[in-house]
């Protein structure tokens, strides 16, 4: 049975490592949690098959002693038996605890990574599980080597506070090795309740509470009575935006005519989120020369780039009323992600774009933003923002 457990051990091990590294191609948060699952099952079990068994009592008797002594040695070796038992029991936590945990916090970043509206609060909460776990098994690795369980806070460093607590001498195999008169002590210690290291837990309940709350406020909608609408004149767009815009305009003349550039911005959240779309029309001679529709598309790709300073993080080609568009995100130097969508006519390029904090970017307020741009300034069907 012991061989058997080490070997689901490594089944385990191994499920969790492929499905680790398959899991930015996951199509969804439940196939991804599914994926880890089986891992996790068999590292589980195989921890409790290879469970190291307590030795037989009497074992070590001697037949040659009195009977007096004989009782005692079998006094003693059921005390011995217990400890060894309990000794068992904080090793398969820890090994429960340290294993499980790591490996519930990699799931917990990997649906966190995902981006979908609600994965990112599900990973946060599983990787904060898996934290506590970890910790917890941390307070067990410490018990099981007769320490302190007040010495499991380092699990809060996690790798790094696994080498520290590592490196910790393992005091109860010293101490029964040398037949120390302290080891009694150390027998008390193992028979007293462990529920006062739970307080090592603490801490980590007020971070996670304090990051859920934060989440929660962050994720909140803004005021229905703030959502404007912007039909300008004879840009040929209509959309809704959280606040009144403040418009910038430019005109650059060229050989072919003049470029034309209009910006209208919204910066709610106290300045803190900002909504913005971007017209830019070019002369039909200048745009014709410039290569057509995905000339212009890339032209406003490479714009957004060199705005932001930042990484392009996706890029997927849409449609918008049979025109062609495509949406990217990008990641900013600076935290947060800014994605837009772009589409372009004939002669026009549009750049419709937020930039927010990553926990708003599958946000209700987001996705009205997109949902509402039209190019037309009359009311139209919704548009079809399905990819080629």
């Amino acid at each position: 049975m012991k061989t058997l457990g080490v070997v689901l051990v490594g089944l385990g091990a191994f499920w969790l490592a492929a499905a680790g590294i398959s899991a930015s191609k996951a199509p969804s948060v439940s196939y991804l949690v599914g994926t880890f699952l089986p891992g996790l099952v068999c590292l589980i079990v195989g921890l409790k098959l290879a469970q190291t068994k307590n030795p037989k009592p009497g074992s070590g008797a001697n037949t040659n002693h009195s009977d007096r002594a004989a009782s005692d040695l079998d006094h003693a070796n059921h005390s011995v038996q217990g400890d060894n038992t309990r000794a068992d029991a904080f090793k398969f936590s820890a090994n429960l605890g340290i294993g499980c945990g790591v490996a519930l916090m990699f799931v917990g970043s990997s649906v966190a990574a995902q981006g979908t509206d609600g994965g990112l609060l599900l990973g946060v909460l599983l990787s904060f599980a898996g934290w506590a776990w970890e910790i917890w098994g941390c307070v067990n690795y410490m018990r099981w080597k007769g320490q302190s369980g007040w010495f499991g806070l380092l699990g809060y460093l996690v790798l790094p506070g696994l080498l520290i607590l590592a490196c910790f001498p393992n005091r109860r195999k010293r101490l029964l090795r040398d037949l120390r008169p302290d080891s009694g002590s150390l027998s008390v210690a193992d028979r007293s309740f462990g529920y006062r290291f739970l307080l090592t837990l603490v801490p980590l309940g007020v971070l996670g509470t304090s990051l859920v709350g934060f989440f929660l406020f962050s994720r909140s909608n803004l005021d229905a009575a703030d959502w404007k609408q912007v039909a300008p004149p004879g840009l040929d767009f209509q959309a809704l935006m959280p606040g009144t815009p403040h418009l910038e305009q430019k005109t650059q003349e060229t050989e072919a005519g003049p470029i034309e550039l209009h910006k209208f911005i919204v910066t709610p959240k106290d300045g803190k989120e900002l909504f913005m779309i971007t017209s830019t029309r070019f002369p039909e001679d200048l745009a014709g020369q410039l290569g057509g529709t995905e000339k212009l598309l890339d032209l406003g790709r490479q714009d957004l780039l060199a705005a932001s300073r930042g990484q392009l993080k996706s890029e997927r080609h849409i449609d918008l009323a049979g025109h062609p568009g495509l949406e990217v995100e990008l990641l900013p130097p600076k935290g947060a992600v800014i994605k837009a969508q772009i589409f372009a006519t004939k002669n026009q390029l549009f750049q419709v774009s937020v930039h927010v904090p990553k926990v708003r970017l599958a946000s209700k307020d987001v996705q009205k933003f997109f949902d509402s741009f039209q190019l037309s300034a009359k009311p139209a069907a919704a548009p079809d923002r399905s990819g080629n």
